[in-house]
């Protein structure tokens, strides 16, 4: 689209990359290769995700825990809490770090956050999932 900072990606992943000064040093890239889609931030994390042997999110604890908690509710959305504070860790502006700073012993206690939705009959229920450390 000509858009300043967003460059496409072609090759072994299809998707695009992100770079903008309030994402921090790294480009945030979004992509999908083979059955993996895969948001990174960073050239050496794409790299990790896409490696044949790599662990997804799908076959971690934390996702089998969030899948056994919302039952019969399919996940939609699946955020590993780890390296989601990692990557606002990153990417915050001078600004918004007194807030995160101030939040992050807290969100750091966050291990995924999962949604999910399903619909009966006229009725869409949305459920969303929080698992905290002990």
């Amino acid at each position: 689209t000509g858009t300043e900072g967003v460059t496409a990606i072609h090759g072994e992943m299809s998707g695009f990359s992100v770079r903008s000064a309030s994402l921090g040093s790294q480009p945030l890239i979004v992509g999908a290769a083979g059955e993996k889609i895969l948001i990174a931030y960073g050239p050496k994390a794409t790299a990790r995700v896409l490696q044949a042997n790599a662990k997804t999110l799908g076959t971690t604890a934390d996702f089998e825990a969030a899948k056994a908690t919302l039952g019969s509710t399919p996940i939609s959305a699946f955020i590993s809490g780890g390296p989601a504070v990692k990557l606002l860790d990153a990417t915050l502006n001078p600004d918004a770090r007194l807030k995160f700073d101030s939040a992050k012993p807290y969100l750091q206690k966050i291990t995924y956050v999962a949604v999910g939705s399903e619909a009966k009959g006229e009725a869409t229920t949305a459920k969303m999932i929080v698992g905290v450390q002990k």
